[in-house]
Parts: C-alpha cells; structure tokens; sequence
C-alpha cells in the first residue's frame, strides 16, 4: 500500500508548479503584452494610412468623373453665360412730338 501511496503522492507532486515555473511564465506573459501591444500600434498606423490612402483615391475618382462628364448645353436650358438681357423698349414717334413708349407683346 506505501508504494501505491507514494506514486499518488508524486503525480500531485508533479502537477504542482515550482516558484521557478511561475517566475517562468510571468516573463513570458511580459513578452507576449510587449508583443501585442507592438502589434496593436502598427495595426492602428496601418488603419490610419488605409483610410488616408482611400480618401485621397475617392476624392481623385470624385474629380475624374466631374472633369470627363461635363455636361453638354441644353437648347432648352441655355447656360448662364450665354443669356442675353431683353431688348430695351424704343419709344415710338407719337403724333405730339414725343415719343411714347409702347409696351412688349
């Protein structure tokens, strides 16, 4: 029975962790936090630099598109800068001398 008692004993014995073991592992825990918080700001350049780089490109897009769909005159609707203010009102003779203006038709 002491031989099965102390194989019972040293499984438990083996399962437990040293001070060495926990010292261990607390490095490695460092470690990995320096690591992901290394990869946590190249991740946020990266994002930064994306959205940079796809802004530029939709506002380029932006004025491609303007600049190659210019829209053509409408005969319907002339452009501004070619609307002509109407003819002034001439006044016609009248029979007293002075002139009278007639309104447009």
């Amino acid at each position: 029975m002491t031989t099965v008692a102390r194989k019972v004993e040293e499984s438990r014995l083996d399962e437990l962790a040293s001070k060495g073991d926990i010292l261990r592992l607390e490095r490695d825990i460092e470690i990995v936090r320096k690591e992901i918080a290394a990869a946590k700001g190249d991740t946020i350049k990266w994002t930064a630099g994306m959205v940079a780089a796809q802004t530029a490109l939709i506002i380029g897009a932006m004025f491609a598109v303007m600049r190659t769909n210019q829209p053509e005159p409408s005969p319907r609707f002339p452009v501004v800068q070619e609307r002509r203010m109407p003819a002034p009102i001439q006044p016609e003779p009248h029979s007293s001398g002075q002139g009278v203006p007639v309104p447009a038709r």
